[in-house]
């Protein structure tokens, strides 16, 4: 069976180490938190002052240097919680 692929997260710009995901107190959907070291952790939700991105690093090494030199977003993607989550659980990192 294949590794599950590893993915990097970061939060207005910081990378974050951690993540969780629970459901919302009205049950009718899953909230992503992620813990700061010195917060400790925050629910991120669809802020406009909250800039969630998620970039797959073992797809990422699998590109030439010469397109990831050449890259403007450095394989970055910007999203919604409820997108990482979904795209997280369809790629086996979450169960």
């Amino acid at each position: 069976m294949p590794a599950k692929p590893e993915f990097r997260i970061r939060l207005n710009g910081v990378f974050v180490p951690e993540i969780n995901v629970r459901r919302s107190e009205d049950g009718q959907s899953n909230v992503l938190l992620v813990n700061d070291k010195e917060v400790g952790w925050i629910v991120v939700d669809d802020m406009p002052c909250m800039k969630l991105e998620f970039r797959d690093d073992t797809a990422w090494s699998l590109l030439p240097m010469e397109v990831c030199q050449a890259s403007v977003d450095k394989g970055w993607n910007q999203t919604t919680p409820e997108e990482l989550i979904g795209i997280l659980w369809n790629m086996g990192v979450l169960k």
